[in-house]
């Protein structure tokens, strides 16, 4: 393949059918190459994993979230930062007063 030296901005003066044919053998030329990228890319779990086992380990991340965020919830409570616990240790406490 013949390398050409000219810029990117500079016009090839082609005709449509020249663009479509050089267009057409660069696809050809990328779905060669795209094999080789496809196990690097995004969806390569997609095709690698079955969709039972996607599904677990979705649940599963889930399953760590909901611990952190109680474990976090823990730590905020023991510092002292519950707000429903500030609210009630501010309030006086009740007082029932008996009517006769």
């Amino acid at each position: 393949m013949p390398t050409d030296a000219r810029t990117a901005e500079e016009p090839r003066g082609e005709s449509d059918e020249e663009l479509r044919s050089r267009i057409a053998d660069l696809e050809r030329r990328l779905e060669q190459i795209e094999p080789r990228r496809n196990l690097f890319s995004p969806d390569w779990l997609d095709r690698v994993l079955p969709a039972d086992v996607r599904a677990h380990f979705r649940t599963g991340s889930r399953e760590q979230l909901i611990a952190a965020r109680a474990l976090i919830d823990h730590w905020i409570h023991g510092l002292g930062g519950d707000v429903a616990g500030r609210e009630e240790a501010t309030q006086p406490a009740r007082e029932t007063i008996r009517i006769e």
